[in-house]
């Protein structure tokens, strides 16, 4: 029986690929989380051996999130499925160490082959998103300035083009003010910017932040 972890914000979420999963045989989920955080509490005690996490493009302290619970949990494999589209995002994303990546578009029979390959200690990574990454790098003429960033910088990136203040962030990170204005010197420097409004200018540039 393979024990699985499913992790999201949403009840609605969690409730879909359960209902997905219902009647795979040799498939039992376990323990559900609403954030990273938690799911280390729970997968302490109910031990699945894949967390299931759901990565809202929006929600990008998710990536973060995801490199705590692989260090904590040893041996946890972790299958993400997300709506991101960005190459800098989800090359981020496969380098953080996640054992698989499916898009939205998912449906029954790929997660149970991811499940399945993960399970066996291979990598899955959907058809669509490996496209996307493949041709996102030749018809690229130059690599993204954001690829320069750490994970937590380009965490602190997303989170200040999207209006949250130097205390907010500090607050969501439980960091600092003070260590958050180091990484905000610090982006400044990699991405050859002075300010916030050059930054979110190059990060709309970069796809990363879209208006609407």
């Amino acid at each position: 029986m393979l024990n699985v972890m499913l992790v999201d914000s949403h009840d609605l979420i969690r409730c879909g690929i359960k209902y997905i999963l219902r009647d795979v045989k040799n498939i039992q989920i376990n323990s559900e989380a609403i954030s990273c955080e938690e799911a280390i509490t729970q997968a302490q005690d109910s031990k699945p051996e894949i967390a299931v996490i759901s990565l809202n493009k929006f929600d990008v302290s998710m990536l973060d999130g995801i490199q705590k619970l692989l260090r904590r949990i040893k041996g946890l494999k972790v299958l993400v499925i997300t709506d991101c589209m960005n190459e800098v995002i989800l090359s981020y994303l496969l380098k953080s160490g996640v054992h698989g990546a499916l898009s939205m578009n998912t449906n029954k029979e790929e997660i149970m082959q991811a499940l399945k390959m993960v399970k066996n200690g291979e990598r899955y990574v959907s058809s669509d998103i490996a496209n996307y990454l493949a041709t996102s790098n030749v018809i690229a003429d130059n690599p993204s300035p954001f690829k320069r960033l750490s994970s937590r910088e380009l965490q602190v990136v997303l989170m200040i083009v999207r209006g949250l203040s130097p205390k907010e962030i500090a607050e969501k990170l439980f960091l600092s003010s003070k260590t958050i204005s180091t990484y905000r010197n610090n982006i400044f420097n990699k991405l050859d910017v002075k300010n916030e409004v050059e930054m979110t200018l190059l990060a709309i540039m970069s796809g990363l932040l879209q208006i609407k």
